[in-house]
């Protein structure tokens, strides 16, 4: 993970890197483990009485409960999408800003590619 103190500074500006989200991932899609309590927090829908609110996306698609997480910052977008019941989970960079809707797209079809023994 890498700290800028650039013109974002305010608002946060965390980069992360592919082996960050990659160790992320991983414990998003164990079965349980030390970040277990902390994970079911943080993808807890948020309600009017409090909550964290990472906007971690809920889908169900065809029966299936799959979370995901975007990000954008200065001309790159990323996306995390995982199942913890599936145990599988999909990571997606671009070197293209404000493409977090495409990479929703392609999250989606990497998922069931995966699903059904592809690529």
């Amino acid at each position: 993970m890498v700290v800028h103190s650039g013109a974002l500074a305010a608002a946060g500006e965390l980069l992360s890197t592919t082996d960050d989200v990659l160790v992320l991932l991983a414990q998003l899609t164990a079965p349980a483990g030390e970040w277990q309590a902390p994970i079911e927090l943080a993808v807890a829908p948020t309600t009017s009485t409090g909550a964290i609110g990472w906007c971690i996306d809920r889908l169900r698609i065809d029966g299936r409960l799959r979370f995901s997480k975007t990000g954008e910052q200065a001309g790159y977008s990323s996306i995390v999408m995982w199942s913890p019941a599936e145990g599988t989970g999909v990571v997606a960079f671009t070197t293209v800003g404000r493409s977090s809707r495409t990479l929703v797209g392609l999250a989606l079809e990497l998922f069931d590619g995966a699903r059904d023994g592809g690529p």
